[in-house]
């Protein structure tokens, strides 16, 4: 499934965002977890009233959105804003993971 579209956004060497669009959501109705490794987004919306449009182009589905995250990822915060869903990614390297320099004699 192609919903909802996404974005992974590079904010700098450590640091990344996915930015979700999810229009017609609330807060209440987001789900963010991570198990195991994966980053999880459920949206679940009630769509209980019967409403009449003429044409309607805003989806109204529940979805399940999964991404395996790197051991070295962490979600660092999340924010719903105009309608866009933003999680907050930072990679944290160990010291003894990052490249060195050796000094030749």
């Amino acid at each position: 499934s192609n919903f909802p579209p996404y974005n992974i956004r590079k904010v700098d060497d450590e640091n990344y965002e996915i930015q979700i669009a999810l229009a017609g959501f609330s807060k209440s109705e987001l789900e963010i977890t991570v198990e195991d490794g994966k980053l999880i987004v459920k949206g679940e919306q009630n769509c209980t009233s019967e409403r009449e449009y003429l044409h309607k182009g805003i989806a109204e589905r529940n979805f399940t959105r999964t991404w395996t995250l790197a051991d070295t990822v962490k979600v660092s915060g999340s924010e719903l804003k105009d309608g866009v869903l933003l999680i907050s990614l930072v990679n944290i390297i160990p010291e003894d993971k990052k490249p060195q320099s050796i000094k030749i004699k």
